[in-house]
Order: C-alpha cells, then structure tokens, then sequence
C-alpha cells in the first residue's frame, strides 16, 4: 500500500491518500491529486528509509518528484512558501 500525504498551509492540516498501485480507480485518484497540487505549486518529495553507516538507525531520506511515481511507498506534498 502506497500513501500520498498532502500538508496544509497555515491551519497545519493533513490529508493522506492511501493508493494499490494495482488498483487502477486509486492510482488514478492520486495521480490526479498529485496533479493538481503541483499546479498549485506545491512541492513533491518520495520519501524512503535509509540507514545510515555504522550506527544502522534508519533515516528518512527525501527526493523531490516532478512527476508523479506509482511505485514509491510514500509521496509528501508541501504547501508553496508565503512570505511578506
């Protein structure tokens, strides 16, 4: 099971969107919604664990997607900056 994570703006809000890349309505969902919220300028990250040298702790390892992949565990999405 995959999940699209979509972080809110100000409110601090979050949606998750889980996803069977074999099932076809829910891959089209998140796509769709991936889609959409790059366009509104958010930004994309596939998450993955890593570990990290001697210590063998995992760490969370980030790559920003300009596309949307179908096969990644977990997709967070982030807000675009707002300054003033």
């Amino acid at each position: 099971m995959s999940q699209l994570i979509v972080l809110g703006g100000r409110n601090g809000s979050r949606q998750t969107f889980e996803w069977d890349p074999s099932e076809t309505a829910a891959l089209k969902k998140a796509r769709q919604i991936f889609e959409d919220k790059l366009s509104e300028g958010y930004a994309a990250f596939k998450i993955t664990r890593a570990s990290s040298g001697r210590s063998q702790q995992q760490q969370l390892v980030g790559e920003q997607l300009h596309e949307f992949d179908s096969r990644a565990e977990t997709i967070q999405m982030t807000p675009p900056m707002v300054g003033g």
